[in-house]
C-alpha cells in the first residue's frame, strides 16, 4: 500500500482512540457503543483507502496506455525517415552518375539542351562511335531557332550537315554511318544571327535491319516500304556521282498518295514532288550536281496541300535508276510516239477498249488489274475522265533508254489549254503506253480561257 494511505488510516484509527478514551462512560452500554462506533470507522477508513489506491492504480496505467502509442508512432516514424533519405542518397548518386559526362557529351539514345548566338560560334557536342555505326541526329529548334548541323569525324573532317529537314520543317535531320571510330563531333550553328537561340540535340543509334522502311541503297535498287502512320518519314540515301542523271521514284499501292523531298550531300534542298508519277505517286528526275550521299524523305501526303498535314498512308516501292540523257525524239521513232498517243487517245473517247488493253505496256495493266478487255470496260469511265473532248495540239516527246514522254496539247472547247502526258515503254520493240495523266490548264492559259 502507498505510504499516504498508510498515513490516513493510521489517523483515523489514532483520532477513534482519542474520542473514545475522552467520552468513554462506566456503564456497558456506552463502551459497546464506542466500539461499534471505532470498527466503523476503521471499515470507512479501509474503504476509502481501497478507493484511492484503486483510483492511483486506474490513473497510472491511463498514463502507461497514452505512452505506449507514442513510442509505437516513433518506431513509423523513424521508418518514414530512413524511407525519406533513400530518394535522396539515390538522387546524390544519379546526379554524381550523370555529372561523370562532360556537360557537351552525348550518349546514344540521350539528348541536351542547350543555345546558340551567332553563326561564327557553333556549339559544339561530342559522343564516342564506332566505325560502321548507322546514327541519327535531330537538331529541334525552339520558339524559332533554325539550326545548321554537321557531323564530323574526330579528325574533324565533315561527314554530313544539313540545315533543314524538309521543305516545311526548319530543323536539322542528319542519318550517317560513321566512317570510323572515336570521338565525334556535331556542330550546331543557327542558319544567321535572326534565327539564333535555343534547341535540343538528341542521337539515336540505328539498326540497318530495322529501320522501320529507311535505308540506304544503291542506284539501281529497289525496296518496298510502308508510310505506317499520318506523320511517319522514310528516309533513304544513295551514293551519286556528279553528272549522273537519275529518277527518283515513290509508286504507292492503292490508297497511298507519296510525297518527296531530295537533298544534296552537303544538305542542301534539291527538289519535292507530289504527284509527277503514276497516279498521286511520287517521282523526280534529277541530273546530280556533285558526288556523295543523297537524302530523300518520303511523306504520306494529302492532295492539294503538300506542304501541311499528310495522311495517305499505304505500301509503296521505293526506286533509284541511272538515266540516260534526255533525247528529243526523232525520225521514225517520234513518228511511233506520236501515233501512240494519238491513237490511245482518240481510243479513250470512242471508248474502245479492245485497242486500249492491246496498247497498255505492262505497268498500266498491273496497276489497273486488267486481264483482259472487258476489264478496260469496267474503268472505261475512269479513263475518260481523265482526257477532254478537245482537239489535239502540239506534240513533244522525249527519250530515256527504253522509256519516253509524251506530251499532247488538248486545245479545249471554249478556249484554253491543257496538256495529257504519256509515259510510254518499249517492248520487243513496240512501244506502249504506261500511264496517262492530265494536267490542269496554267494561270496564264487559264486567264487566257477567261478572257475569250
Amino acid at each position: 500500500m502507498p505510504k499516504s494511505l498508510l498515513s490516513l488510516t493510521a489517523g483515523i484509527v489514532l483520532t477513534a482512540l482519542i474520542f473514545t478514551g475522552c467520552f468513554g462512560g462506566d456503564d456497558e452500554a456506552d463502551a459497546q457503543a464506542q466500539a461499534q462506533a471505532t470498527a466503523q470507522a476503521q471499515a470507512e477508513a479501509q474503504a476509502e483507502a481501497q478507493a484511492a489506491a484503486q483510483a492511483e492504480a486506474h490513473e497510472e496505467a491511463q498514463a502507461q496506455a497514452q505512452a505506449e502509442p507514442t513510442e509505437q508512432a516513433q518506431e513509423p516514424a523513424a521508418e518514414e525517415q530512413a524511407q525519406a533519405e533513400e530518394p535522396v542518397e539515390q538522387a546524390v548518386e544519379e546526379e554524381q552518375a550523370v555529372s561523370d559526362l562532360p556537360p557537351d557529351q552525348l550518349e546514344y539514345g540521350g539528348q541536351i539542351r542547350s543555345s546558340v548566338i551567332t553563326p561564327d560560334e557553333p556549339a559544339q557536342f561530342r559522343f564516342e562511335g564506332s566505325e560502321g555505326d548507322l546514327v541519327r541526329i535531330r537538331v529541334d529548334g525552339l520558339n524559332g531557332m533554325d539550326p545548321v548541323t554537321t557531323l564530323q569525324e574526330p579528325n574533324r573532317t565533315d561527314i554530313l550537315t544539313n540545315d533543314d529537314e524538309s521543305i516545311a520543317n526548319r530543323d536539322s535531320l542528319l542519318i550517317a554511318t560513321l566512317p570510323s571510330s572515336g570521338l565525334q563531333v556535331i556542330r550546331v550553328t543557327p542558319f544567321d544571327t535572326a534565327s539564333a537561340g535555343e534547341f535540343i540535340v538528341s542521337i539515336e543509334l540505328l539498326e540497318p535491319e530495322t529501320v522501320d522502311d529507311s535505308a540506304i541503297i544503291s542506284i539501281g535498287d529497289t525496296v518496298e516500304a510502308r508510310l505506317h502512320t499520318p506523320g511517319d518519314i522514310d528516309t533513304f540515301e544513295f551514293a551519286g556521282t556528279a553528272g549522273q542523271v537519275v529518277r527518283i521514284r515513290a509508286d504507292g499501292e492503292i490508297g497511298a498518295d507519296t510525297y518527296m523531298e531530295v537533298f544534296s550531300p552537303d544538305g542542301t534542298f534539291l527538289a519535292l514532288n507530289d504527284d509527277s508519277g503514276h497516279g498521286v505517286d511520287a517521282e523526280v528526275e534529277v541530273e546530280l550536281t556533285s558526288t556523295g550521299n543523297y537524302r530523300i524523305d518520303v511523306y504520306p501526303a494529302v492532295v492539294g496541300r503538300p506542304s501541311g498535314e499528310r495522311h495517305r498512308i499505304g505500301d509503296y516501292s521505293f526506286s533509284v535508276v541511272s538515266l540516260p540523257v534526255t533525247i528529243e525524239a526523232s525520225g521514225e521513232t517520234a513518228t511511233q510516239l506520236a501515233g501512240l498517243a494519238l491513237t490511245y487517245l482518240d481510243a479513250i473517247q470512242q471508248g474502245d477498249a479492245i485497242t486500249i488493253f492491246g496498247l497498255s505496256g505492262p505497268e498500266q495493266i498491273n496497276q489497273t488489274g486488267w486481264q483482259s478487255a472487258q476489264d478496260v470496260s469496267r474503268d472505261l469511265s475512269r479513263q475518260q475522265d481523265v482526257v477532254t473532248a478537245g482537239e489535239p495540239g502540239e506534240l513533244t516527246a522525249e527519250i530515256q533508254g527504253s522509256h519516253a514522254r509524251i506530251r499532247l496539247g488538248i486545245n479545249v472547247p471554249g478556249g484554253g489549254l491543257e496538256t495529257l502526258r504519256f509515259d510510254a515503254i518499249n517492248v520487243n520493240g513496240q512501244w506502249l503506253v504506261d500511264f496517262v495523266e492530265r494536267f490542269s490548264p496554267t494561270p496564264t492559259d487559264a486567264a487566257a480561257a477567261a478572257d475569250s
